[in-house]
């Protein structure tokens, strides 16, 4: 340990302003590590707090104009494949002739268009299988859904035919829509409405709700294709409501703080380690010595790495108090959520990573200069 304080005097002493410099680097090391640990932190709470949780679209219709079914196909074959295969459901309800909204007020459809072509709506049917909820018969297939096949999923509330269907009902296994009798394929516990494919409706009959259901959170390109695609080709029935979308280039840069904040880290460390290297061939003639005189080489690498850490420990220490002081004072009211993102704990990790980090890169560069340093020296006093 003696060693280890004379070796620090000496540079001191003798090297100054690399002295300085070094301390320096462990210094601002310090600042940034807590600082971008801090900046993070308070992002993903931000983020977690306003990030748009909004997987499902329900455009407006207008009371001023008419949505039919022909006009929505035409809309659709607008929107591209790629946004189209985001959908997991598009919903909508059309009134039907002579519907009794005492009974029916509209018949409901659930599809999907994947790759241009109109198919069944699995997620429906998945969900609908494992909460249970179909009661007998089945859900639409693809071929159903593309052909617009003149098929029913009707109502059924536990005690068989429930009285809506009963009312509108023709024969045993078919019910009359929009002119013509449908087949049931299927009752279903949670709705009171006909369901059926959209391609079945007539083209003329008029659309009155319409929503878009993504597998994931919407994005702001899809979004936009949604709003250009109605405007180009129904303009004027489509109302869709300004979202604020989150700041992708942000997102990127706040996800990617902390390995930012690891590289700087490592360029600190790497700015030291250069300093500590001109420092050590300075020495190359004591630790040639040293190692004459029967010093091992691990043991002179614990000496000069045990003279790194009392140097930089006490300076990250100083750093990482006055940032915390910086962080209470100032910070604290310009990132609300940073103060919170602090422990004892956490301080301890964000050290012992900067030092793991050094104790590896210093360890190799020790290790390099006191193994050559003895065959150096002696070559140059054989010249």
């Amino acid at each position: 340990m003696n060693l280890i304080f004379k070796n620090i005097m000496k540079l001191f002493k003798y090297e100054k302003l690399v002295f300085f410099v070094m301390l320096i680097c462990v210094f601002f090391s310090a600042l940034i590590l807590n600082f971008s640990y801090g900046l993070y932190q308070n992002y993903r709470v931000q983020k977690s707090e306003s990030e748009i949780s909004l997987n499902e679209i329900h455009p407006e219709i207008s009371e001023n104009a008419t949505l039919s079914r022909g006009l929505l196909e035409n809309y659709l074959s607008v929107i591209s494949d790629e946004t189209l295969n985001k959908m997991n459901i598009i919903y909508c309800a059309a009134e039907f002739d002579g519907f009794d909204p005492k009974n029916y007020a509209y018949s409901m459809m659930r599809f999907c268009i994947k790759d241009g072509e109109y198919c069944s709506s699995k997620y429906v049917a998945d969900i609908w299988d494992k909460q249970g909820l179909m009661v007998s018969g089945r859900f639409f297939n693809d071929e159903e859904e593309k052909n617009g096949k003149d098929v029913a999923i009707v109502g059924n509330y536990g005690s068989g035919w429930n009285e809506q269907t009963l009312s509108i009902k023709s024969g045993e296994n078919s019910i009359e829509l929009f002119g013509r009798s449908f087949q049931v394929i299927g009752e279903q516990r949670s709705v009171g409405t006909p369901i059926v494919p959209f391609l079945a409706v007539p083209a003329d009959t008029k659309i009155v709700q319409l929503a878009f259901s993504f597998e994931s959170n919407i994005t702001k390109s899809d979004y936009d294709e949604l709003k250009i695609a109605a405007e180009s080709s129904i303009p004027g029935i489509l109302t869709f409501k300004d979202i604020e979308f989150p700041d992708t280039e942000a997102i990127y840069l706040y996800n990617n703080i902390m390995l930012i904040s690891v590289f700087i880290a490592v360029l600190s460390v790497m700015n030291f380690a250069m300093l500590y290297h001109f420092i050590l061939q300075e020495r190359s003639r004591d630790i040639a010595i040293f190692r004459i005189c029967g010093c091992k080489i691990s043991k002179a690498v614990m000496i000069y790495l045990g003279e790194c850490f009392v140097l930089s420990v006490p300076i990250y220490i100083i750093g990482m108090i006055l940032y915390s002081y910086i962080m209470h004072s100032v910070l604290a009211g310009l990132f609300p959520y940073m103060e919170a993102a602090y422990s004892k704990i956490i301080y301890a990790v964000i050290f012992l990573i900067y030092f793991i980090i050094m104790a590896i890169i210093l360890s190799i560069l020790i290790y390099s200069c006191v193994r050559k340093s003895i065959i150096d020296e002696w070559k140059e006093g054989g010249r």
